[in-house]
């Protein structure tokens, strides 16, 4: 039998497959791309930046960097990962480089972390067991969780892609939902809206507003788009509603901008991060 010490000595060798992803892999199905803004109105774009990776998360952590999570498509599970469960994958982000990253999971529930989010010094993630494809087209109850230690904050079909913030002390989730978006409020969470006309949201905060980034289908091609008054009171009776959604950023040659993430820069300015589909 294998010993502990050996166990974790083979563990800690594994490569992080996110030094790879740095580098140009004309094999890759796609490629994260970054774009940058001094004013949420013009945009530079940088290129093309990582190879292989999908299902963007962001979050800012104490000294103004960026940590971005995602899935790795670079290798597949390794031996130790199948029976130990993966590791979350990204990067922290300083303003210049992006540096890889990895995130081990505490949750003896689940070794299935799907569209990871970091938040408030854990991992949150959709669950879905037994099946392959994209969740939020899954039949069955789609469990999201938060690691250390796991916990299902809320499960229904068709969820995806979840993105929690908290907004005067109140816990808000945003996840696709059925071709939507569904807003999950409260502790436990609970079905406040259903919100339509875009998917793979991800709030954000700009000047003191909450405002919602998703990707919506413009001229064939999903592209980034913002709504305020996401957290708007509801009317009565209101149980969905269809924000004005706005286009956030010029395509060009670019055949998708999907999963995009957006927060500031630690070099001043917007950066916004998101996935072409070759």
């Amino acid at each position: 039998m294998m010993s502990l010490q050996l166990l974790f000595s083979l563990t800690a060798c594994q490569p992080n497959p996110m030094k790879s992803a740095l580098h140009h892999d004309p094999s890759a199905r796609n490629v994260m791309h970054a774009f940058h803004s001094t004013d949420l109105q013009t945009w530079e774009h940088r290129g093309p930046m990582v190879w292989g990776f999908v299902s963007l998360g962001m979050a800012q952590d104490e000294e103004g960097s960026l940590l971005l999570t995602g899935i790795q498509e670079v290798r597949p599970p390794t031996w130790l990962e199948e029976r130990l469960g993966p590791k979350v994958h990204g990067f922290l982000y300083d303003g210049e480089e992006l540096h890889p990253r990895e995130w081990s999971i505490q949750d003896k529930e689940s070794r299935s972390y799907l569209d990871p989010q970091y938040f408030e010094e854990q991992m949150w993630y959709i669950s879905p067991q037994g099946r392959s494809g994209d969740p939020a087209q899954h039949a069955q109850s789609i469990p999201i969780r938060s690691s250390d230690p796991g916990v299902e904050r809320f499960s229904e079909q068709g969820l995806a892609d979840p993105s929690p913030i908290r907004v005067n002390g109140k816990l808000h989730v945003f996840a696709t939902y059925r071709g939507n978006i569904v807003h999950l409020t409260g502790e436990p969470l609970q079905h406040h809206v259903t919100i339509n006309g875009a998917t793979v949201p991800f709030p954000v905060e700009i000047d003191g507003e909450v405002m919602l980034l998703g990707q919506k289908l413009l001229s064939g091609r999903r592209s980034p788009v913002i709504s305020r008054d996401i957290l708007a009171p509801l009317e009565p009776g209101e149980h969905s509603r269809k924000p004005s959604w706005k286009a956030l950023l010029p395509m060009d040659d670019l055949r998708v901008c999907a999963s995009p993430v957006l927060g500031p820069d630690p070099a001043g300015g917007w950066i916004l991060f998101c996935v072409e589909e070759l």
